[in-house]
């Protein structure tokens, strides 16, 4: 199964895969794109299209798990959003099926914990620590570079929910995925 873990942003993205999108051999990575901040909004979104679809007309892809995108208030989100859309057309108009995957889902699957408020928040360094521990045998992931990190943990979490799961995880970590059963696209 060939999968892609897209934590999206228009600024900066993290993109995960189990494949090498040059030689087109099995081999774990990730990777950070954006065109910065303070490009226009129109220029990041291209730039984010273009560094998904070079890895998928690479080697192609059989699913893409997603950061689902949430509302902010006032407005912020704009940007998130447009990603999300742009990328998810273009996953479409190639016949890929995604599955977005809410935050709380994510770093629950990560972590063993889901929560986003409070004195027990997960914040996005326990996310990246818990990441890196767990994954860092496979490949390197940048300990600056949240989004590479949670779009490590897609990658993995659509290895488990399709029942090839690449390392063993705790019931604590694995529950993240019962949300997601009845919704899996067919592969």
């Amino acid at each position: 199964m060939r999968a892609l873990g897209l934590d999206l942003k228009p600024a900066r993205s993290g993109i995960a895969m189990n494949y090498d999108s040059v030689t087109g051999g099995p081999r774990w990575s990730t990777v950070g794109v954006g065109a910065g901040k303070l490009a226009p909004l129109h220029l990041q979104i291209r730039h984010l299209e273009r560094a998904v679809l070079a890895r998928i007309n690479n080697v192609g892809a059989d699913v893409a798990f997603i950061e689902a995108t949430f509302t902010k208030g006032r407005g912020s989100d704009y940007g998130q959003h447009a990603a999300h859309f742009a990328v998810t057309h273009l996953l479409w108009s190639k016949g890929i099926p995604w599955v977005d995957v809410q935050t709380g889902q994510l770093k629950m699957f990560a972590t063993g914990s889901g929560s986003q408020r409070g004195a027990t928040k997960v914040t996005k360094d326990k996310v990246l620590e818990a990441v890196i521990a767990t994954y860092g045998h496979l490949l390197h992931i940048d300990p600056d570079d949240d989004d590479a990190a949670d779009a490590t943990v897609l990658v993995m979490m659509a290895h488990a929910a399709y029942g090839r799961p690449v390392v063993d995880l705790p019931r604590t970590h694995t529950r993240a995925l019962e949300k997601l059963r009845g919704t899996l696209p067919r592969l």
